[in-house]
Order: C-alpha cells, then structure tokens, then sequence
C-alpha cells in the first residue's frame, strides 16, 4: 500500500503543477458563475490534465428546477441523472490539443451513434463549439471515478459483488469498441466513472450506489489502420509489447483493462513503477516468462529488449536494476498468490485469460464474456 500511495502521491504532485500552470491560461474558468456560450454555468471544477480542465456546470436552457429544494440539494440528488447537468471539457488554446481534441470529438460522436447514445457504458458526449478559442466537449454529468472512490475509502478493495459487475461492463465496452475497429489506448481507474456519487453499505464496507459504470476520455483513441503512437497508456496499464515496441493493437486494451480489474480486488497498483527495466521485470515475475519468439522480435527493434533480457530469455534483473529497485521487484508476487480465496478461482482465471504477455494469445473481450457467461454466478447489480 505504501508503494501505491507513493505512486500516486508522485502523480498528484505532477497534476498540481499542471494545475498552477492552467490557472493562469484559464484564469476564467476557476470563477463559480461564470457562463460559456450564454448557456453553461460554471459551478465547480471537476477535473483536470495537461489538455486543460473538466468543470460542472448548469444548462441555463433547461432553468426551470423543482421547487422546495436548494440547488445543492439538487445536485446532490441528481448527480450524474439530471440532465440539467453536464461536465464540458475545455481544451487548452494550443494547437496540437485543439487538433487531437477535434479527433477525439469526432470519434464520440461516432461511439454514440453506434451505441445508442451511451447503452455501450461509453460516455455521451451531447455537444462541440469552440469558445473564446477553446474547444468545448458537453458531456453526460456523471459521478467520481473509481480511483477516486477507492482513494476516498483509504484504497479498501471494491467486494466481488461489484468487481464482477464493473467487469463485464469494461469488457461489454470493449467488445463493442473493438469490433467497430477502436482502441481506446488509455483505460485506467481514473478514466472510469461512476454515475453518481451516492454509497450505500455493503457488509462492513461502503460501496457504490449503483455499479454502472462509463468509460471517459476518448483523447487518445484510434482506430486500429491508423497510424500508431510509439507509445500509450498510462505507465502502470502499459502493455508488454507496448514497452518492447513490437506493435499493438486491441490486446493493449485488454491488458489494461487486466490491469484495472487485479486493483480493484486489491486495492492498489498491480504494477507500481515508473521504469521501464523494472516494468519489465515485474511482467516476468508476476505473470511469467516472456516468450522467445517475442524477445527476438524485440531484440530486433529495442535496445531496451537487448539490455533488460539475457540469451537464456530471463530477466538480467540484479545486473540491469539498482539494488533497491531489484529488492522490490522481488517482493512482487504472482497472480495466484493475489487471489487467494477458492471462491474467487473463476476471477483468478479470468487474469490469467487477459495478463498474458503474448498479444497473440491473450484473450479477447468477446472470449472473456464467453466464459464469464459460462461460469457466472448470481451477479448483484445496483442500478
């Protein structure tokens, strides 16, 4: 857990200076009550990254509200369900994000006319312009992410009850992004929300309200013939092949989301590095050997690969890793030594489907809701 808080403490830190950084280029919008576009009204920020900054704001074109009720009252109550609100996602005036923001727009749209608006656990995005020079996003309100509610309940692990709801959502959307040819290239707990912020007791624990889920931040997504970044993904859901350069596609989502669902269970980071020789060195440890057909691929391409793997197709980890960091590494245990209990085998199988260092073997979306379908136990789900 300490490498965990480590970890995103270092993260928090970064966003924070970004923060101090768009203050000053969006001074404008950090005002509760300002208006963009003489419809929306700013009530809070929400969100925040170097493209610029997500706040919450009020349709003044739907400004008739119930009456008895404060306004505070009545965010709280419709959170992520009035329609009244929304989350618009202003973009920095710097080309390259205006530009990639445009993609992104454009490939929402496209989601949601495939998905019927939103039924795909995608989120809906009801509208573009450009205001004072900023392109603007007008998306569905929805809750705090599931990194966000972990971190408010000191990381305690999500119950299997939920987890295997949030898992088959992620994989539904999956399914459905992949086979209209997208990746979404950067799934991770902070890009998956809740749509409210309402808790309930579950055991001795707080749980989500209701376990549906969507899926945000399409800024850097790709259909699978265009041409590809180099690099992808938030350092901890990164891909193995993603890290060697030997070309991804569809399988970098699926380990992300492998990634995503192992932290869930535990409560924190499954691979908690910001290096690459030990990113690579945890792989090996706690999931396995690498195959060689995909070293001499990457031993072709990388001087990563050439250094990070000997001729016998191990890790050279105590001659490649600081001291320290090598220690670490082996403190890191398998899969199987996670998910331990006997009633959780069949989740325990499902890692095993998707964290497979081969993207050619590794299973599919569709091929993981096969199984679950087959061996899936009565699932409660909170609506």
């Amino acid at each position: 857990m300490e490498v965990q808080v480590r970890t995103r403490l270092y993260d928090d830190l970064a966003l924070l200076g970004i923060h101090l950084l768009l203050t000053l280029v969006f001074n404008f919008l950090t005002t509760a009550g300002a208006i963009i576009a003489d419809r929306y009204r700013i009530l809070r920020e929400v969100g925040l990254g170097t493209f610029g900054r997500v706040v919450e704001c009020f349709d003044l074109k739907h400004a008739n509200r119930p009456s008895g009720r404060t306004r505070q009252q009545q965010q709280q109550q419709h959170r992520g369900a009035d329609p009244h609100m929304v989350a618009i996602k202003v973009v920095r005036n710097v080309k390259r994000y205006y530009e990639s923001a445009l993609i992104e727009a454009g490939i929402l749209k496209e989601v949601n006319r495939r998905g019927g608006r939103g039924l795909t656990h995608c989120v809906v995005m009801h509208n573009a312009f450009t205001f004072d020079k900023h392109l603007c996003m007008v998306m569905e309100n929805l809750g705090p992410s599931l990194y966000d509610f972990l971190k408010k309940h000191q990381y305690q692990p999500f119950p299997m009850v939920c987890i295997q709801d949030f898992a088959i959502q992620l994989l539904e959307t999956l399914e459905f992004l992949h086979h209209a040819g997208l990746i979404h290239s950067d799934l991770k707990i902070e890009n998956i929300l809740l749509m409210n912020d309402r808790e309930v007791t579950y055991g001795n624990q707080r749980v989500p309200e209701s376990t549906r889920i969507k899926v945000i931040d399409f800024g850097g997504a790709c259909y699978d013939n265009d041409k590809k970044s180099s690099l992808i993904n938030t350092r901890q859901y990164r891909a193995p092949e993603v890290i060697l350069g030997t070309g991804w596609s569809m399988p970098s989502d699926m380990w992300s989301a492998g990634c995503i669902l192992a932290e869930l269970y535990r409560g924190e980071l499954l691979f908690a590095t910001h290096d690459n020789l030990e990113h690579l060195a945890l792989f090996e440890r706690m999931i396995g050997p690498f195959p060689r057909r995909m070293l001499k691929k990457a031993k072709s391409k990388s001087e990563l690969a050439r250094d990070a793997f000997g001729s016998n197709g191990h890790h050279r980890m105590d001659r490649v890793l600081p001291a320290e960091n090598a220690s670490f590494v082996k403190t890191a245990v398998s899969l199987e030594a996670i998910v331990r209990n006997d009633e959780d085998s069949w989740f325990l199988s499902l890692l095993r489907k998707i964290l497979v260092i081969d993207p050619l073997e590794r299973a599919t979306a569709h091929e993981c809701l096969q199984y679950l379908a087959y061996i899936r136990r009565d699932v409660v789900r909170y609506n």
